[in-house]
């Protein structure tokens, strides 16, 4: 079952990973020093938990995820 949390930023619990891609809200929070909310939505689902600070972030993250992928394999062992 996914759980969906919206929670206000906080600089050491919400880490921004995918920084590099979209920090837009962050560069408008740092500007007006706080009077402009920002929001973070967290996704729990299959025990992990997924932090995203932009609308772009989940639909790129969305795309990955919903393509297909090789499962890892193993080369095998000769004793």
């Amino acid at each position: 079952m996914v759980k969906i949390l919206i929670e206000d930023y906080e600089y050491r619990k919400h880490s921004n990973f995918m920084r590099s891609i979209n920090d837009e809200q962050f560069i408008q929070y740092k500007k007006t020093k706080g009077l402009v909310p920002y929001k973070v939505c967290i996704v729990e689902v299959c025990g992990f938990s997924f932090q995203f600070h932009s609308l772009i972030q989940l639909e790129l993250c969305l795309d990955y995820y919903s393509g297909k992928h090789h499962l890892y394999s193993r080369l095998p062992v000769y004793t």
